[in-house]
C-alpha cells in the first residue's frame, strides 16, 4: 500500500475508534424499537451496557451523564445476575476509587467539577483528595444510604456466585460505616438516614424538628441479606420497622406513600410530604413495591392494596409516572416501562404465579437509564422466584 494511503487509513481508523469510544461521551443507543421486550436477560444486558456503562462507570444520560453511588449500585446487582464478572470487577473499582470517603461511605454524585473553592471544600468533606478524570470528579460529597445499602447488596450477591472473600470483606466494611452513620434511632424505631447531611433539621418557631426520610431507600431484599451475613448488626429492625412506617405513611385519594417523608423528632409521629419536596408518589416511591415483593414474603395484602389500586384505576392499563398526594395532580405522561415492569411482576409475586416473556412491557427510545435498571431488577426479581 501507498505510504501516504496508509497514513490517512490509519489517521481515519484512529478518528473512528476515538469517536465511538469516548468514555464521555454519550453511549450508542441500540435500537430499542426492535427489541423484543421478553429477550433473554443476557441480551437485554448487553443492551444495558452498551447504553448506560463505560469504563466501570453506569452514566445516567438522562441527567447529563453523571454517575452516582445508586447506578452503580443497580450495574453491579445486574452484572452478576448476568454472570459477567469483568464488569462487575470495573463496577467495583471504579466505585471504590472514585466515590469512597474516608468514613467509609459513598460520594452520591460524580460529574462536571466544580470550581476551586467548591472542590476544596468537598475533599475536606471526603477528606481525601477527589479523583478528577476528563474534568469530572465528585461534585456533591454527600452520601446516599440507598447506594451503599445496594453496592453492598451486590457484594454480598458476587461473594455467594463466584466464591470471593475480597467481596464480603469490603460489604462487611460499607456495612458497618452505613450503621455508624446512617441508622438512627426515632422513638425506639430504627431509621435510615437519605444522607449524613440535611435531613435532620432543629425546626424553630411553629416549625416542628423534624428528619426527613426516602421509603423507597428501604431495600427489603438487601436488608435480609444483610441481616443474614451480619446478624450483629441491626439490619432485621431496621426492615421491620421501615415496614411498619410504609403502612403509617399513606396520603391522598389514593393512600400511597410520598418520595419523601417528614417525621416528627419530638413527638415520634410522622407529619407528611417532606417540605422542600414535591408531595408526590413518583420516582423514588415506585420502587416500593418491588421492593416489599421481592425475596422473603414480608408483604400483606393490603401492603400492596395501595399500589394495585392504582395501577388498575384506568381501564387501558396504563398509570401515570406521578401523582400529587395532595392535589391529585397526575403528571400528563404514562410511567416508564421500568415501573411496569415492577407493577406486573408485583402482581405475579402476589398471586404466585410466573411472569411470560410475552407479558413484560416494551421499552421505547424514551426510556433512560432508570426505566432499563427498574426493568431489569423486576426480571432478576421474577427468575429469583421461580426458583
Amino acid at each position: 500500500m501507498n505510504p501516504r494511503r496508509r497514513l490517512f487509513v490509519l489517521v481515519l481508523a484512529t478518528l473512528i475508534i476515538i469517536a465511538g469510544c469516548d468514555p464521555r461521551g454519550e453511549p450508542p443507543d441500540p435500537d430499542v424499537e426492535h427489541l423484543n421486550a421478553g429477550a433473554p436477560f443476557q441480551t437485554l444486558w448487553h443492551h444495558y451496557k452498551a447504553r448506560f456503562v463505560r469504563d466501570g462507570r453506569v452514566l445516567d444520560v438522562d441527567n447529563d451523564g453523571i454517575s452516582h453511588s445508586e447506578g452503580q449500585g443497580y450495574g453491579m446487582l445486574l452484572a452478576v445476575a448476568a454472570d459477567d464478572r469483568e464488569t462487575f470487577d470495573a463496577l467495583k473499582a471504579w466505585t471504590f476509587k472514585h466515590l469512597l470517603r474516608a468514613d467509609g461511605l459513598l460520594a452520591w454524585r460524580f460529574g462536571k467539577c466544580p470550581d476551586e473553592a467548591e472542590s476544596a471544600q468537598i475533599a475536606k468533606v471526603m477528606e481525601r483528595t477527589p479523583v478528577i478524570e476528563g474534568g469530572e470528579c465528585v461534585n456533591d460529597p454527600n452520601n446516599a444510604s440507598d447506594g451503599e445499602i445496594l453496592v453492598a447488596w451486590a457484594l454480598l450477591r458476587a461473594a455467594q456466585r463466584w466464591n470471593e472473600p475480597a467481596y464480603l470483606a469490603l460489604a462487611d466494611a460499607l456495612a458497618k460505616a452505613t450503621v455508624t452513620h446512617s441508622l438512627v434511632d426515632w422513638h425506639g424505631r430504627t431509621l435510615l438516614l437519605p444522607g449524613v447531611e440535611g435531613f435532620v433539621h432543629d425546626g424553630g418557631g411553629d416549625t416542628p424538628a423534624r428528619l426527613v426520610v426516602n421509603l423507597s431507600y428501604w431495600v427489603f431484599p438487601a436488608l435480609d441479606m444483610l441481616a443474614e451475613h451480619f446478624p450483629e448488626q441491626p439490619w432485621a429492625a431496621l426492615a421491620a420497622d421501615g415496614q411498619t412506617l410504609i403502612r403509617e405513611a399513606r396520603f391522598g385519594t389514593h393512600d400511597l406513600p410520598p418520595d419523601w417523608l417528614d417525621l416528627d423528632l419530638n413527638s415520634g409521629t410522622w407529619i407528611g410530604p417532606a417540605t422542600g419536596f414535591d408531595p408526590v408518589y413518583g420516582f423514588n416511591a415506585v420502587r416500593i413495591p418491588l421492593h416489599l415483593v421481592w425475596g422473603q414474603v414480608r408483604w400483606q395484602s393490603d401492603d400492596l392494596a395501595p399500589f394495585m389500586a392504582w395501577w388498575d384505576a384506568r381501564e387501558d392499563g396504563r398509570f401515570s409516572a406521578w401523582v400529587d398526594l395532595e392535589t391529585g395532580t397526575e403528571a400528563d405522561y404514562d410511567a416508564s416501562a421500568g415501573v411496569h415492569a415492577i407493577a406486573l411482576v408485583t402482581r405475579a409475586l402476589d398471586a404466585g404465579v410466573s411472569v411470560g416473556a410475552e407479558q413484560w412491557p416494551d421499552f421505547s427510545d424514551h426510556d433512560g437509564y432508570f426505566s432499563w435498571s427498574l426493568a431489569l431488577l423486576a426480571r432478576v426479581a421474577a427468575q429469583e422466584a421461580s426458583r
